[in-house]
């Protein structure tokens, strides 16, 4: 293999290289640079809440605690401000940490997404981990009071929190009533009145599975980023991980991913959310917004019968989207190369259904249940993921634009359809003259 075709990666001291083609080496880097601005669990289109959007707001969101995030970005972040008490006195200005950038951020971050999410599937979750949506929440919120509450004010805990993002819960009746207290009055403002010996129970619960066990640290896998708790027994008390709060969100619904593969309803409601979900956020991104049929089966002259997921037109061009709620196997999440080989014959299948759409389409504009209008010309058909895809092809088959491949977050089809112009599309494969 030539320089011209490869590139060398991970060359350091210790003389070792990976080698990878260089069409390779550009489609993991766009999968890198997706997962970046899409695939985050907290990024800009899921919960994290602007600082700008909380100060204009007279008190924060219910919702709303703060994460510590890694501070890649090495932002300053005074460990005390102006006018706090310090252990020398009254400061003039904030107290920086050694003048250098703290190893976490905390971050806002709004739950609320995670708890209507988790309604959808209150039966399974109840039915799996044995509490509710509204326990889950309430839990999680009166972990962050109880550590606003205790802990931020205490200047070598509020260290704690910015360098390693975990603070600690001694072992006390006062501490341990203060907690259960905060539970309850989250549960009580949020969602309505808990009893105590209802509370006293759920709180139990929800502390035990949020606890690591002695079975547990053999069920944590670095490579699928699973097991992960909030809570570790220590002489003295429970170190709380603040920065696990993420891992232990996934944990939710990886749960749920499992039994979707063996529960067929658990797949169903999945499926079914994830198209309303692209369908409400095509409404909410073009105020133009015009649906064609989503949701329904289309019954053609010929007889066969096909799903549409999502559908809208744009000029004279009828949009298909195909929606594939994914999960992600662990096996995948660590390269195993049958996992990936899996993945690509899913996205295959994915693009042949949609595409075997679009060309009955082109050839019979009416059928028994439907129309197409006269305006519409073109009929192009995407496939949308809840997250980015790495897609192993480059060739035109698989890619809208140079950094947009056809199975693509909804962000992304969004992006697509804001800079579309048919005249540009008209040789690609994917897209279907409707013949007259």
């Amino acid at each position: 293999m030539n320089k011209q075709n490869a590139t060398k990666l991970g060359v350091g001291q210790w003389g070792i290289g990976v080698v990878l083609p260089e069409e390779v080496e550009n489609l993991t880097k766009l999968y890198d640079e997706r997962q970046a601005d899409y695939g985050n669990l907290l990024s800009s289109f899921g919960s994290l809440v602007g600082l700008d959007t909380i100060e204009r707001q007279e008190a924060l969101d219910n919702f709303i605690l703060f994460v510590p995030l890694t501070n890649i970005e090495k932002h300053k972040v005074p460990l005390v401000f102006p006018g706090e008490e310090f252990f020398d006195g009254k400061l003039k200005g904030p107290v920086y940490f050694d003048g250098n950038p703290s190893n976490f951020v905390p971050v806002p971050v709004s739950v609320r997404p995670f708890y209507e999410k988790m309604c959808i599937f209150r039966q399974p979750i109840a039915d799996i981990l044995g509490f509710s949506p509204e326990e889950f929440v309430a839990f999680l919120i009166a972990v962050d009071r109880h550590h606003r509450g205790y802990w931020i004010p205490n200047i070598r805990s509020r260290y704690n929190f910015f360098q390693r993002g975990y603070t600690l819960i001694p072992y006390s009746e006062a501490f341990h009533r203060y907690f259960e207290g905060a539970y309850i009055e989250a549960h009580n403002h949020l969602f309505g009145e808990i009893t105590q010996e209802q509370a006293s129970s759920s709180f139990k619960a929800m502390r035990n599975w949020m606890t690591y066990g002695k079975a547990d640290f053999e069920n944590i896998s670095l490579w699928d980023r699973r097991g992960t708790k909030l809570f570790l027994k220590v002489p003295g008390g429970l170190l709380t991980d603040h920065s696990a709060i993420p891992a232990v969100l996934v944990s939710v619904f990886s749960e749920l991913s499992a039994r979707a593969s063996l529960d067929g309803k658990v797949g169903q409601l999945r499926g079914d959310d994830f198209e309303n979900e692209v369908e409400s956020y095509l409404r909410l991104s073009f105020s133009d917004f015009k649906p064609w049929i989503c949701h329904r089966k289309l019954q053609f002259l010929s007889g066969l019968e096909r799903d549409v997921d999502v559908s809208f037109i744009v000029g004279e061009v009828l949009f298909i989207v195909e929606c594939k709620a994914f999960s992600v196997a662990p096996a995948f999440g660590r390269g195993e190369e049958q996992a990936l080989q899996t993945r690509q014959e899913k996205i295959d299948a994915a693009l042949k259904q949609a595409d075997t759409l679009c060309e009955l389409l082109s050839k019979e504009r009416r059928g028994r249940n439907f129309e197409l209008g006269q305006g519409v010309t073109h009929i192009i058909a995407i496939v949308a993921s809840p997250f980015p895809e790495y897609v192993s092809k480059a060739s035109g088959k698989y890619f809208l634009t140079a950094k947009i491949p056809r199975v693509c977050t909804p962000q992304e089809i969004v992006e697509f359809i804001r800079q579309f112009r048919l005249s540009t599309y008209l040789s690609k494969p994917f897209v279907w003259k409707i013949l007259d």
